[in-house]
């Protein structure tokens, strides 16, 4: 975890792939939103170029000390240009949130989401993005095609046993426009297989109370 005054190095951040026909059964998907990537290093807020942000202090307050947090700067759908100004100038406004999808701490990706959420309990600018369980590929690719209808962007998928770690990482596939384009020239090919869920295992709610 970096200091204020020294940036938090981009290439420390861990990203995903395009899906290219995984067998996501069994994963964890979230929608991917179009904002600017963001990290909270437990003092400062830095952008994906190694830029630090300049918060409002009301996220100042909710965000936690000595918990690194990786997320999305958000404005909206249709609102990008929104969401950069206030990563590039600080121009922020009360419909921008921070919505964090993952915590660069030890263990496993359900570990890391109970973590986000006790580190977030209570904030409102500052929240975890919601999780639900993908039960199938085409359970995916469904949503993927109701979140283009409504205008946005796609799905992150994570692997249930995907761990915090620099660089791009095939536990985490990304389905965008692209992605839908592909199931029409072939099935779906690799299985990558998770372990079993079980009833124990949390399936966070979608942000408007969508669930499977």
């Amino acid at each position: 975890m970096q200091s204020q005054h020294q940036p938090y190095p981009p290439e420390s951040m861990m990203h995903g792939r395009d899906w290219r026909g995984e067998d996501v059964a069994g994963w964890f998907m979230s929608e991917k939103l179009h904002g600017c990537r963001a990290y909270w290093d437990g003092a400062a807020l830095w952008s994906r170029g190694g830029c630090a942000v300049q918060i409002p202090q009301a996220w100042r307050a909710q965000l936690p000390a000595h918990v690194a947090l990786d997320g999305e700067i958000y404005a909206g759908i249709g609102r990008f240009m929104a969401a950069q100004a206030a990563t590039v100038y600080g121009r922020f406004d009360a419909g921008i949130r921070f919505m964090v999808f993952d915590a660069d701490v030890p263990g496993d990706f359900l570990r890391r989401q109970a973590t986000v959420r006790a580190a977030l309990a209570g904030a409102q600018q500052c929240a975890p993005i919601e999780y639900r369980c993908c039960h199938s590929t085409a359970d995916a690719l469904t949503w993927l095609r109701r979140i283009r209808a409504a205008g946005g962007e796609g799905v992150m998928t994570q692997h249930p046993e995907n761990v915090y770690a620099a660089g791009r990482t095939g536990l985490i596939l990304k389905l965008t426009k692209k992605s839908a384009r592909r199931t029409r020239e072939a099935a779906p090919r690799t299985r990558t297989r998770p372990r079993r869920l079980t009833t124990t295992q949390p399936c966070w709610r979608l942000p408007h109370g969508q669930k499977k």
